[in-house]
């Protein structure tokens, strides 16, 4: 019989949005299952493999490591431009400065989340079964 191996959902977007009382920064995640993640301040967010400093705008950086690979993994989307290495991927809201890439290696992707302050977050992950879609949402208070 045939192995069946889990599914890692894989990253394939980043957005951002202003809600009343926080500034949300949603990553969408291609399939269902549980992801892993931590979400914290650091005083400089590094990359992943290379450990070079991924700058942030704002005064302080939120460091997003999520246990999934980023699209250009899988060759789901071809035609896709992979993420570079600081790229910025969100601009500004309210609380928010950015959002950059920060590297994706042996299965876990990096971003570097700049903000205005060390303000309160919470993050939730949300599967959505009706489109197949996991998001990890972090909520940075105003």
């Amino acid at each position: 019989g045939a192995s069946a191996y889990p599914i890692t959902p894989e990253i394939y977007n980043v957005r951002a949005a202003t809600h009343q009382g926080c500034d949300r920064v949603v990553f969408d995640l291609n399939g269902l299952g549980r992801v892993g993640y931590l979400v914290r301040y650091v005083p400089m967010v590094h990359a992943d493999p290379s450990d070079q400093p991924i700058r942030v705008a704002g005064g302080a950086a939120l460091q997003v490591t999520i246990q999934a690979p980023d699209f250009r993994e899988s060759g789901h989307q071809p035609w896709r431009t992979p993420w570079q290495l600081g790229q910025r991927l969100v601009g500004a809201q309210t609380t928010l400065r950015e959002v950059r890439f920060a590297g994706s290696f042996e299965y876990v992707t990096t971003f570097a989340v700049g903000v205005r302050s060390q303000r309160p977050f919470r993050v939730l992950a949300l599967p959505d079964p009706g489109n197949h879609v996991t998001r990890v949402v972090v909520d940075i208070a105003h």
